[in-house]
């Protein structure tokens, strides 16, 4: 098959998304198939890594002016008529903002099945990102019903975990098809075996019990109260490390200076992709108390590395984590939170065993296969529109 993949984020920036493009792209040509990719520009000179093999095209964009590491492409454009030539089978879009939306109206312009991943809850994202100066409230309800128009106009919207699912359903009952398929992991890459003494010398971490965190720093996932949740720690000597970077990183510096916790809390930026098995092997458990998240891939990659991981009890933290099994789920309040995160500290080797066995069930060849086989089944159908 010949799949068009149209995403609202591409590299050079670096999220959930861009990593889930990534991943499923590589692995589906792996097993025969071609993937072309859609995409915002790079802006200000930006070098952008060309991961597939079918090629990338891109649409004229700006700079999100409230998250400037984004990209709208919101102009109109006439790259989508080359969709047509290439002989497309299938539009999958990763997103349902401008370039999801051209994917969308490529798919019913050429008649091909369009497939959609929900990876972001927009919705929510308007409390931290209005793109106008309009009450949230309404945002909120506009960003809800244009969610709903969307994923009704998809031939299957695949959602990352079954919490979310259940959700869109809410939002979209008038889906024609919905699925649950993960973004897959590499787990041949992300393994238990990985070696940490480099980062914890270059951090002077010592024999010190390290947490960490590895994702974008922004609001909407919810670092703050991570940082409030250390003074409660009955061992001083825990270091937290926050892996990534974004618009939240200098005021959540600044708290950290003001709470004078600079000494136990160090922001390593962002590290590139191959780096991270280092700084997974580095660290002693897992925490993410971000609400927000529709899978939680670093959760899972931290898992496949054997960590404990602590997960606030919520969303897609439930669909994987099984409290004292595999990892730990908390309770949304500070107490939970440090509770919780004694107990993936020392925690035994079992969990690191069950974590690593749940995380080869979200493998990238499980993935790509399950993903397979919806894109035959919708070319297959009969999509009288």
């Amino acid at each position: 098959m010949k799949i068009a993949m149209f995403t609202d984020s591409y590299y050079p920036t670096v999220d959930g998304v861009v990593s889930s493009v990534s991943t499923i792209s590589r692995e589906l040509e792996r097993i025969g198939h071609e993937v072309l990719i859609f995409a915002p520009e790079p802006t200000d000179g930006q070098k952008v890594e060309d991961i597939t093999k079918g090629g990338t095209y891109f649409f004229k964009s700006f700079k999100f002016r409230h998250y400037p590491q984004y990209r709208t492409a919101f102009l109109p454009s006439k790259k989508t008529k080359i969709i047509g030539s290439l002989g497309v089978d299938l539009i999958h879009t990763h997103g349902i903002t401008t370039v999801g939306l051209k994917g969308l109206g490529a798919a019913r312009h050429f008649d091909v099945p369009v497939a959609t991943t929900y990876h972001t809850m927009i919705n929510e994202a308007m409390n931290y990102y209005k793109p106008v100066p309009l009450p949230t409230g309404i945002i909120i309800n506009l960003a809800v019903r244009y969610i709903r128009f969307f994923l009704s106009r998809a031939d299957a919207v695949v959602a990352p975990s079954r919490p979310i699912l259940e959700e869109l359903v809410r939002i979209a009952p008038r889906m024609p098809y919905a699925a649950v398929i993960p973004t897959g992991i590499d787990t041949a890459r992300f393994h238990p075996h990985g070696r940490g003494d480099a980062v914890r010398e270059k951090y002077g971490l010592g024999d010190s019990p390290l947490l960490l965190y590895v994702g974008r720093v922004a609001y909407e996932k919810n670092i703050e109260s991570v940082i409030r949740t250390m003074p409660l720690l009955h061992d001083r000597n825990i270091k937290l490390m926050i892996v990534g970077d974004g618009p939240a990183r200098r005021e959540l510096e600044e708290m950290v200076s003001s709470m004078r916790l600079k000494e136990r809390i160090i922001f390593a930026g962002f590290i590139r992709d191959e780096e991270l098995v280092d700084y997974y092997a580095a660290a002693d458990a897992f925490i993410s108390a971000s609400k927000f998240e529709t899978q939680g891939i670093s959760m899972l990659e931290a898992m496949s590395c054997g960590k404990p991981v602590a997960g606030i009890n919520y969303r897609a933290s439930t669909d994987f984590i099984i409290d004292g099994v595999n990892g730990f789920l908390f309770d949304d309040n500070p107490h939970s939170m440090a509770s919780k995160i004694e107990t993936a500290l020392e925690a035994g080797p079992e969990i690191s065993r069950n974590a690593r066995r749940t995380a080869e069930v979200y493998s990238k060849e499980n993935c790509a296969m399950s993903l397979s086989r919806l894109y035959s089944r919708l070319i297959n159908m009969d999509l009288s529109r």
